[in-house]
């Protein structure tokens, strides 16, 4: 299992083996995974249960501070979440290459990315926040305006998609590692896109099914909370094989080189 992901006569994997690959690392060593996912998934889950319950009916109605305070704390959620996906990847990366199950080793490590050039590293996530923010209240102003933003951003966000998996396994930084999934996406953006959306629908369909039994516990936050960290948990599978998606198009990019 673990030497599937790199081999000798590498090429690019269609999106079936990549799910085979990881669904393989995530049911062997789920203990570890759910350890740390539980952990690191727990503060969005904890920001977007406590938030106040509101409509996008209420929404389009409220007034300026109400929308600038959904969209921010949407953001913050978000990339919460994506800090958690790195603390996954980084466990994948130790359990695949470095035969290690220590949760303590990834949660030190994931400290540790950040903190190194941490100026650099809150600069890329401030830019993040403040692009995002304007992104999502772009569509309570005009729904044009919305769609126009989003072209950009996706074809933006298929470049950088293994951002965050370069960051949890290579030496860099945040705004390294934007440049470095550029690299590896170039002359491929389509099939990335087409594996990303495929991954996004799947993953999107085990939050739904998921989800059915969330209403016999609406109200109770505690149980909100810790049923919400664990469909993160369950999803977080869908972060495995991003990151064996992600070794797969380096090694086939740097072949090629």
């Amino acid at each position: 299992m673990m030497d599937t992901i790199s081999q000798d006569n590498i090429r690019e994997y269609d999106i079936t083996e990549i799910l085979g690959i990881a669904w393989n690392i995530f049911r062997t060593k789920y203990h570890v995974l759910f350890s740390i996912g539980f952990l690191v998934y727990l503060p969005s889950n904890i920001l977007v249960a406590t938030m106040p319950q509101i409509n996008i009916e209420h929404l389009l109605g409220a007034g300026y501070f109400t929308r600038l305070g959904f969209s921010a704390t949407m953001i913050c959620s978000m990339l919460l979440a994506f800090g958690g996906n790195i603390a996954i990847a980084i466990a994948v990366n130790q359990i695949v290459f470095e035969q290690s199950e220590s949760v303590k080793k990834v949660l030190r490590q994931f400290l540790a990315k950040f903190l190194r050039d941490w100026h650099i590293n809150l600069l890329v996530i401030a830019v993040f926040f403040v692009a995002g923010m304007l992104w999502l209240t772009s569509i309570f102003l005009n729904a044009f305006l919305f769609l126009l933003v989003s072209v950009p951003a996706i074809i933006l966000l298929n470049y950088w998609v293994f951002g965050i998996y370069s960051f949890a396994m290579r030496e860099l930084n945040l705004y390294e590692s934007l440049k470095y999934s550029y690299v590896v996406v170039y002359g491929r953006w389509g099939r990335v896109f087409l594996y990303t959306v495929s991954l996004f629908l799947l993953s999107l369909v085990v939050v739904i099914f998921s989800a059915i039994p969330f209403s016999w516990i609406v109200g109770n936050v505690v149980l909100e909370v810790t049923y919400k960290t664990l469909v993160s948990i369950l999803s977080s599978f869908f972060v495995v094989a991003f990151t064996v998606f992600f070794v797969n198009f380096e090694e086939t990019s740097i072949k090629k080189q």
